[in-house]
């Protein structure tokens, strides 16, 4: 078909070509030449004895075309009057007897001379390509005498022509391309020999039998195309003497079947078209000896073929195209020893089986068998297959693909089962795939469904997470459409390479966010017309890859099911790329046909079934609603699904109720003509609006209940002073307290009470009193809570004067630590408690000791000369001797402030004093960012048998214990 096609549009371009040279319609002289211009082209227009006569000339006199009218002739000495126009008009460069591109004569009976006399018009005497077109009368070699021309067609010739022109031909010395196109030729044997010609065609007219020896004067013709006739039958010999013969097309005869060995006068034929023909068998030796036959073409067939071993031991055959041509069965030894075919295109056949072996000799890169009647395939039909990169199995009756069937075809990348009747694929049939492998459009019956609804349990449950297509680790495209998918697989989800995802037509009625977790790709995934209801997209991160889902054309259900997809969509949160412009609800009716982009949290509900109620779930604000006549005596319950959302019951009246049972939070008894508000055991939420209430209902404001109040008559006088006070005392119970009036019209939220009775000024003061007296309360108690904090923010910015300093010290602290620990000291505690407002004097070794003393003098002395003795306590300082002798000393004295430099457990501590005085007072810990601070306030506010700020050390059961335990300092 394909040729065919290049034929169609060879047609058109030549008649496109004719219409644009052709001239207008006659308007010439009435006499003589005359000559126009126009589209790069004169139009010279001829009133002649002979006729009427129009010549079309390019600028450059590269080619040249006459027309007559009416099928009129012409003679050379008439036309001898266009010359002038001609040369007027084009600018002949070079000598006379040029070539020009192209001659045309168009619809002209043609004149008993030499038609060498229009070459002449534009100094030629030979062109590239004569074409005579619609022309009447027999071409003579008179016609051609004295031309030249290296192509030659003859186009639409009158149907009476029986013979090809030979003896005209052979006037063209540099002929090398011939075409007749119609006429009722018979062949003959000629004695013209054409030696130079190398493409005959002799087309689309009625030439019905092939004889012997009839192309004998032409022995160097390297294309033969003889398609578009009748012919029905060519004798054996009809290509003798054809040695050089490289293309021959028969297509579009009537041929049922041809001699055996016809081509064997030929063996260098590279292509042979048999297309569009009537052939009913190819018998073996047909193409026997051609070595260098590299395609065959046999479409469009209108008769059932037999094949026999008709394509084997054709070593450099590279194309077979068999398409649509009533093929019924395929010897197994079709293609033996033809070890170079690429592409077989066997598709629009009539094959029910294949042979096992019949590729076992090829390796193919294209098999085509579509539109057949293929019902199994060998398990060994592709085997050491591995060029193969297409192929096409679609319309066909497969049921079942037999493992290992693919297993050398580790280079398929298009393979297409559609429209077959695979109902189920084992995991490790296409475990072939090491590039990209494209899954062609299927229409097939592929069953990946639900566990619990596969048939083997135990299979189902690895096929549910691991499908046919798990091994196909570089695949880009996966098209598993018009099956009977229902759920998106596991490993799917992990392609890395997907690129895109058909599952469009299936039955697929819900999307989770875990099965629209595509993390490693960004992938296309078409869910186009399955059976979705509502979907739950996954939230990802801004940077993480998403994948697109189309979600069109699906019976979305817009209920409560919908709602965290509708809300994680309006939402700023992350989710897939969603096309979903033409994506509507189908349910409920009251939002039947509205976008789903357009749908908004508010809308969804969920109807469920109650006795004489009408009930709803309303994901939105978490309600269970139920509109009822009368107040049921039973609540009515929902099902287990909805308990995780912890409803709300809210219930709505026709009719008044006294009593509101505890389990409504939310009751709506508007428009009901209430006088009096009904009783609630609890709080609760109660629309009381468009009734006939007068006064503020109080028992259900004390009861904490949120009210709407809003469109009743309440009273606002003097002697109804509370029920106003009472409706602005509990405004904040009151959602619609703005919107409420008094009996006369007036805002409840306007009435000035002061203005109503005096008593307001007295509730105002005793409400000011009790308010001071409640904040007096709380700074007392925060005072007393945080005196520490508060006195050191105070002794910050020099407003505390409550600091003690005892003149009789030489030192306010003597610092006892392991010397290991001195860098901590020396960088850190001496810089804050000397360099800190106001600054403490300290006493440390390095610093105050003197060099050659009695150390344990030394220590009491420290001790004795400091108000208080700070213990940079650390592992270092639990294993030193003196470090503990200073411990003792100043814990004998009574002042001793622990800093806990590292964390230390009390069993580490193997000093029975100081792991008991560690368990019995609290600390400073060196991460405090109050620590020097802290221990300011330590030294500063000690007293002798107090400490204050959060410092009070008593002597308890023979113990020293600091009574305040919120601060993180201990003093013994």
């Amino acid at each position: 078909m394909y040729h065919v096609f290049l034929l169609s549009l060879t047609l058109a371009t030549a008649t496109a070509e004719y219409d644009f040279m052709s001239g207008v319609i006659w308007g010439g002289p009435d006499k003589g030449c005359d000559s126009s211009e126009g589209a790069g082209q004169a139009v010279i227009s001829c009133t002649l004895n002979s006729g009427n006569v129009t010549l079309n000339v390019d600028r450059s006199a590269s080619w040249l075309k006459v027309t007559c009218e009416e099928n009129s002739s012409f003679s050379c000495s008439e036309l001898a009057e266009a010359r002038p126009h001609i040369s007027k008009y084009a600018t002949m460069n070079g000598e006379k007897g040029r070539q020009i591109s192209r001659l045309d004569v168009d619809s002209c009976r043609l004149p008993e001379e030499s038609l060498v006399c229009l070459l002449d018009l534009v100094n030629a005497s030979s062109a590239v390509l004569l074409r005579l077109i619609h022309c009447e009368g027999k071409v003579t070699a008179r016609n051609l005498d004295g031309m030249d021309a290296v192509k030659f067609r003859m186009n639409y010739i009158d149907k009476n022509t029986t013979m090809v022109p030979y003896p005209a031909l052979s006037q063209l010395k540099s002929l090398r391309s011939f075409t007749l196109k119609g006429g009722s030729l018979v062949l003959d044997v000629q004695n013209v020999s054409l030696p130079n010609l190398r493409t005959l065609e002799l087309a689309d007219g009625r030439l019905e039998v092939i004889n012997n020896d009839v192309f004998m004067n032409t022995p160097n013709i390297q294309t033969l195309m003889l398609w578009g006739n009748k012919i029905s039958k060519i004798h054996e010999n009809a290509f003798k003497g054809l040695h050089d013969l490289v293309n021959v097309s028969l297509n579009s005869n009537e041929i049922s079947s041809l001699p055996n060995k016809i081509f064997s006068h030929s063996p260098l034929i590279r292509r042979v078209d048999l297309y569009d023909n009537r052939l009913v068998i190819l018998q073996k030796d047909l193409f026997s000896g051609l070595q260098h036959l590299e395609e065959v073409i046999i479409t469009s067939n209108k008769a059932n073929l037999s094949l026999e071993e008709t394509f084997s031991n054709l070593p450099s055959l590279k194309n077979l195209k068999l398409e649509t041509s009533n093929i019924e069965k395929l010897p197994e030894n079709l293609f033996k020893n033809s070890t170079s075919l690429k592409t077989l295109l066997l598709g629009g056949n009539r094959l029910e089986n294949l042979p096992p072996t019949i590729f076992s000799d090829q390796k193919l890169v294209v098999l085509n068998l579509y539109d057949n009647r293929i019902s199994e395939l060998p398990a060994v039909l592709f085997k050491n297959q591995t060029l193969m990169e297409r192929l096409d199995l679609r319309k066909n009756l497969i049921n079942n693909i037999p493992g290992g069937l693919f297993s050398d075809a580790k280079n398929l990348k298009v393979c297409d089962l559609s429209d077959n009747q695979i109902e189920l694929l084992e995991r490790l049939i296409l475990s072939l795939a090491r590039n990209n492998l494209t899954i062609s459009k299927s229409m097939n019956t592929i069953a990946l469904l639900p566990t619990d609804e596969y048939y083997n349990e135990d299979y189902a449950k690895t096929f549910l997470h691991y499908s046919m297509f798990k091994s196909l680790k570089y695949i880009k495209i996966l098209n598993l459409s018009k099956n009977n998918v229902s759920l998106i697989c596991e490993d799917w989800r992990q392609l890395i390479g997907l690129k895109k995802l058909d599952l469009s037509y299936n039955n697929i009625d819900f999307l989770s966010d875990i099965s629209m977790s595509f993390d490693f790709s960004d992938a296309v995934v078409d869910v186009r017309n399955n059976k979705i209801t509502t979907i739950l997209p996954p939230v990802y991160n801004n940077d993480t890859q998403k994948p697109t889902f189309i979600l069109n054309d699906n019976p979305f259900t817009c209920d409560c099911y919908l709602y965290d997809f509708i809300q994680r969509y309006k939402s700023t949160k992350s989710t897939p790329i969603l096309q979903m412009d033409s994506a509507t609800c189908a349910s409920p009716r009251s939002l039947k046909n509205t976008h789903i982009s357009e749908l908004t949290p508010e809308q969804l509900f969920c109807d469920v079934p109650c006795n004489n109620c009408t009930c709803k779930i309303k994901p939105y604000n978490s309600r269970f609603v139920i509109d009822c006549e009368e107040m049921p005596s039973n609540l009515p319950q929902v099902s287990k699904e909805f308990e995780a959302m912890n409803l709300t019951n809210e219930i709505h009246l026709k009719r008044s109720t006294q009593v509101i049972p505890s389990y409504y939070k939310y009751v709506d008894l508007s428009n009901l003509n209430l006088t009096t508000a009904p009783s609630v055991v609890s709080s609760v939420e109660l629309n009381l609006t468009n009734n006939h209430l007068k006064s503020a209902p109080l028992d259900l404001l004390l009861n904490n209940c949120t009210l709407y109040l809003s469109n009743n008559p309440f009273l606002c006088s003097c002697n109804d002073y509370e029920n106003v006070e009472y409706l602005m005392k509990y405004k904040h119970l009151i959602r619609d307290y703005k919107e409420i009036r008094c009996e006369d019209g007036g805002l409840v939220s306007n009435v000035n009470i002061e203005t109503i009775c005096v008593a307001r000024n007295s509730v105002i003061i005793g409400s000011t009193v009790s308010v001071i007296g409640v904040i007096l309360v709380i700074i007392i108690a925060i005072y007393y809570k945080y005196s520490t904090e508060i006195r050191i923010l105070l002794r910050k910015y020099h407003l505390w004067w409550g600091d003690e300093f005892d003149h009789e010290k030489e030192y306010d602290a003597f610092v006892s630590y392991s010397h290991q620990d001195e860098n901590y000291v020396v960088e850190h505690l001496v810089p804050n408690l000397e360099g800190g407002k106001p600054p403490l004097k300290l006493c440390v070794h390095y610093r105050n000791w003197v060099i050659g003393d009695f150390i344990p003098t030394q220590i009491a002395r420290s001790v004795e000369q400091s108000r208080i003795t700070i213990i940079v306590l650390s592992k270092h300082f639990i294993n030193s001797i003196w470090g503990h002798m200073e411990f003792r000393t100043a814990h004998g004295k009574g002042k001793v402030i622990i800093l806990m430099l590292d964390d230390i457990s009390t069993d580490e501590i193997l000093d029975p004093e100081l792991k008991a005085y560690i368990a019995m007072n609290t600390y400073v810990k060196s991460k405090d960012p109050l620590v020097f601070d802290r221990i300011r306030d330590a030294v500063l506010s000690k007293g002798m048998n107090k400490t204050s700020g959060g410092l009070n050390v008593q002597l308890k059961d023979g113990k020293l214990v600091n009574v305040n335990k919120d601060i993180e300092v201990a003093i013994q």
